[in-house]
């Protein structure tokens, strides 16, 4: 996953957590996992420098040397099975955690909908929980390792303690947050004041869908991500609606390809018939294709050097 400069707060959040994770473990233990992450771990037992408090000493001075996206992986890693086994985001996707209020199920569903044909895995709490998982313990899970989350605030929303919670964590562990303003005359409260807000008005749930997407876009931590999102969702495109909103997605926000995306959208007429039999999506995929960028050229070998 690639990660572009985590704030300082959050970076330190990240080794506390992960430093509490690691300190029950034996130095061996924390020594292997140090190198298979290209550090050169220290010998607990050298007391050059002063040597170390503790084990969680330890871990934390190695966890410091880490590049945030090793940091996070590490984290990710020491986690365990557990918050894996809780959450339904689709690989290779910005992950997107949609805060709503429960009357709202049917509508924020729909812009689910959307959000995902444009390179998201959007998690709707009552929609995507199943009866079987702790309904609390998801809830988390998704809220920890989500990439951004969406506030849809309607009336009653700030009287809400779930979703209230939901922003406070979101904003805990240093997430961005986009809020939709369904109500002209709602203020936005506390900490949600100082970040962007999208006026709902007249808009379609689409429209909304593209503005969000905009948004994220345009962000150099998930910007590169929701790029790669949004090529795998045309070249899996599973029908032609699909086919047509990921390749006018691609267009508006991303209307010059690599070389890279190029072939994989080439492939993808030859080998998904919903992407090479969509008409509706013709004129977008052929403009970006002729848009895309050319690999270098050959060089000729048998021309006679000088």
């Amino acid at each position: 996953m690639a990660v572009d400069g985590l704030p300082r707060a959050v970076r330190l959040r990240y080794i506390e957590q992960t430093t509490a994770q690691l300190q029950s473990r034996s130095y061996s233990e924390m020594r292997l996992i140090f190198r298979e992450f290209g550090l050169n771990p220290s010998n607990p037992d050298d007391t050059w420098g002063g040597g170390f408090e503790d084990e969680a000493d330890y871990a934390r001075l190695h966890l410091s040397a880490l590049t945030d996206e090793d940091l996070i992986e590490l984290q990710d890693y020491v986690t365990g099975p557990a918050v894996k086994e809780s959450v339904t985001w689709e690989p290779g996707y910005v992950n997107a955690f949609l805060s709503h209020l429960a009357t709202e199920k049917d509508y924020v569903t729909s812009f689910k909908d959307q959000l995902e044909r444009r390179g998201f895995s959007a998690f709707v709490a009552h929609e995507d929980i199943t009866p079987s998982a702790a309904w609390r313990e998801s809830i988390e899970a998704h809220l920890s390792t989500c990439d951004l989350a969406i506030a849809f605030v309607q009336p009653g929303f700030f009287n809400s303690q779930w979703t209230e919670q939901e922003i406070g964590w979101v904003l805990g562990v240093g997430r961005p947050i986009i809020s939709l303003l369904f109500d002209p005359n709602t203020e936005l409260r506390g900490f949600m004041a100082f970040r962007q807000a999208i006026k709902v008005g007249q808009r379609s749930v689409s429209e909304l869908a593209d503005m969000v997407t905009d948004s994220a876009a345009k962000s150099p931590t998930l910007g590169p991500k929701l790029r790669r999102g949004a090529v795998q969702r045309l070249v899996t495109s599973p029908s032609y609606f699909h086919t047509y909103d990921a390749a006018r997605n691609l267009a508006t926000h991303w209307p010059t390809l690599t070389t890279d995306e190029a072939v994989q959208i080439e492939r993808a007429k030859q080998e998904n018939d919903q992407v090479g039999h969509c008409v509706k999506a013709s004129r977008d995929i052929a403009w970006l294709l002729k848009r895309a960028e050319r690999p270098p050229p050959r060089p000729d070998l048998d021309e006679e050097p000088f």
